[in-house]
């Protein structure tokens, strides 16, 4: 049995987010061995936009408009105003976007006014999903819409109703942390007995974050839960802290992450 007390704080490369350590001896695994992840704490530290997910965007009728988030932390209020200022500045929008959060309800309302040239355009928000199977060729100067990197996960589900000529979307509630699980993984020590939310076989533990922004969250794996090690020879091991999307997560605000790697090598 082995014991690795590890830290991004002690990387040799990397940051935060994607680093790797030096190990003092070499580790060498056999074939049959077997290890799990301990007393992982981990800084919430994450921003709300970041480059994977600073992208809005919508249809106006049936033309598609792009909006881009500047990254960076936000509150309900910051978040409200940026919407209407990003959107209105989108190339091509012909109709007005105000957004506003209830302090009261907890909501935010965006309500999209259409030029009255022609009242009857149509406003709505598009996804990843719906981006990737009816977009994809689309050309749009500065994205990929083949990997859209949309905010519309972070704003969550809504209503989209009319009022009159206008269309207004409720969210009724758009939490300001970006993550709700994250991913330990490690191209060094994945396994064929692992699939991951991509189905990759790099990912060693789920991290549930209920947390808040600028807290420190615990994760362990369930107790008496080990993982079936690939034979493997090393100096050093890498670790990456990814979202189900596969991304490696933004920490530059400051988070580290700390853990307990323990390898049952059947030696004492």
């Amino acid at each position: 049995m082995r014991l690795f007390y590890l830290s991004s704080k002690n990387a040799i490369t990397g940051n935060s987010s994607n680093f790797e350590v030096p190990l003092t001896s070499t580790l060498s695994v056999p074939e049959g061995g077997r290890f799990r992840i301990d007393q992982l704490r981990l800084g919430v530290a994450f921003m709300l936009v970041n480059e994977n997910n600073r992208n809005l965007y919508f249809l106006e009728g049936f033309s598609l408009r792009v909006a881009h988030l500047e990254i960076g932390q936000y509150t309900s209020e910051s978040l409200a105003a940026t919407l209407a200022f990003v959107m209105n500045a989108a190339v091509g929008i012909l109709g007005r976007v105000t957004c506003q959060y209830s302090l009261v309800s907890g909501s935010t309302v965006l309500t999209y006014t259409p030029p009255a040239s022609d009242s009857s355009l149509s406003f709505s928000l598009l996804n990843d999903v719906e981006l990737q199977q009816n977009w994809a060729t689309t050309v749009v100067p500065g994205v990929n819409l083949r990997n859209p990197k949309s905010f519309t996960t972070v704003l969550g589900g809504h209503t989209n109703v009319l009022s009159g000529s206008n269309s207004v979307l409720t969210f009724r509630f758009i939490s300001m942390q970006p993550y709700d699980v994250l991913y330990l993984c490690s191209k060094r020590l994945g396994s064929t007995s692992i699939q991951g939310p991509r189905g990759s076989s790099d990912t060693l533990m789920q991290i549930v974050i209920n947390q808040p922004f600028g807290g420190v969250q615990e994760a362990a794996m369930p107790l008496d839960i080990w993982i079936s090690c690939e034979q493997l020879t090393c100096h050093r091991l890498d670790f990456q802290i990814q979202d189900a999307g596969g991304n490696v997560v933004d920490m530059s605000l400051g988070g580290q992450v700390s853990f307990v790697l323990i390898i049952d090598d059947g030696k004492t």
